[in-house]
């Protein structure tokens, strides 16, 4: 069953005394949740920024992970915040150029960055990655009038 916006809020704010870090926390764990996220499974984290959904997946769920990033700083301190971390791994590079098999994908937050004309390549190119069964995650937001802005429902 779909949780309502305010449902969800207060999912992540069970108690009301959760920080903004414990509520991020929850939102991670829920979207790993909802991709049945196991141990031995390889997770790929499109836009990982500073990779902590990575590290979490790694040492909470016993996955192996790949972030992917653009952004040289975010790069450097993801590698710097996994240092001794078994089964992670930071690139920089987008997703246009990854090939490697995984079987979940999450995107949290990265997708607004891409423009309408990359929406069809983008899902092609995660179809291409995972195999039938397989499963993907995709949060992002959305802002605007729906005849200016919405291009992702239009193509959706």
């Amino acid at each position: 069953m779909a949780r309502s916006n305010n449902d969800l809020f207060l999912w992540l704010f069970a108690t009301g005394e959760e920080t903004l870090e414990e509520a991020q926390i929850a939102k991670i764990d829920l979207a790993f949740q909802k991709i049945g996220l196991k141990p031995g499974q390889r997770l790929l984290d499109i836009g990982c920024g500073w990779g902590y959904a990575c590290r979490r997946a790694v040492e909470v769920y016993g996955v192996t992970a790949v972030g992917l990033t653009l952004s040289q700083n975010q790069y450097e301190d993801a590698k710097g915040q996994s240092q001794g971390l078994t089964g992670v791994e930071y690139r920089l590079q987008g997703w246009e150029t990854y090939r490697e098999r995984c079987d979940r994908i999450v995107s949290l937050g990265a997708f607004e960055h891409l423009t309408a004309a990359k929406y069809a390549a983008f899902f092609a190119r995660c179809r291409e990655l995972l195999s039938p069964g397989d499963l993907m995650l995709l949060q992002t937001i959305t802002i605007g009038k729906p005849s200016e802005s919405f291009a992702l429902l239009r193509f959706a």
